[in-house]
């Protein structure tokens, strides 16, 4: 049995007259686990919020690197044709085009600021718990440092899923860009 499942028992030994002594003492017992669930939930919330940074920092490279890539292609492209226009490839180069804005359309929604959380905030905090019990204030931020992990851990997997999507539009991008390149001069009249 886990630490949650012995807490309903130590009350009703209480209501059934066992004695505050023993509720006490259960209280004792639960301060070290207490402790390290705490912190190790603590941890894990500091981990995760790293990892949101990480993939707003990933998702910014890819914006700069898939308009660096659309930049050197058209810039080559208009070197390489010169004055000489061709519909074929004027309509070969739209393709990396349409996949370049696929990849910023998915990169920027995965960097779009969703509300994810890094509560409790300093004020409430204070003006809640201040004169509480230790233990009571622990528990109370370990429920709510929870809470955040499983909200944010869905704001995680879609900034992951748009993100996925936005590097295979921009693979297509370069893979697409360079073809277009490589099979320009059959196309030039």
């Amino acid at each position: 049995m886990t630490k949650h499942d012995d807490k309903p028992e130590a009350i009703t030994e209480e209501q059934k007259g066992g004695g505050t002594q023993e509720a006490s003492a259960d209280a004792d017992e639960e301060s070290p686990s207490l402790d390290v669930v705490y912190h190790e939930v603590k941890e894990r919330l500091d981990v995760q919020l790293k990892q949101i940074d990480s993939l707003d920092g990933k998702t910014g490279s890819l914006l700069f690197m898939s308009s660096v890539v659309l930049g050197i292609g058209a810039t080559a492209q208009a070197l390489l044709l010169g004055l000489q226009g061709s519909l074929v490839v004027t309509l070969f180069f739209s393709i990396p085009i349409v996949f370049y804005s696929l990849a910023m359309f998915f990169a920027l929604r995965s960097w779009v600021v969703r509300p994810y959380f890094r509560d409790p905030e300093p004020r409430p905090l204070r003006d809640y718990y201040l004169t509480r019990e230790s233990q009571f204030t622990m528990r109370r931020l370990l429920a709510h440092f929870i809470s955040c992990y499983e909200w944010n851990t869905t704001v995680i997997k879609k900034k992951v899923r748009e993100l996925r999507f936005s590097m295979r539009f921009f693979l297509a991008e370069v893979i697409t860009l360079a073809t277009v390149l490589v099979i320009r001069p059959w196309f030039v009249s």
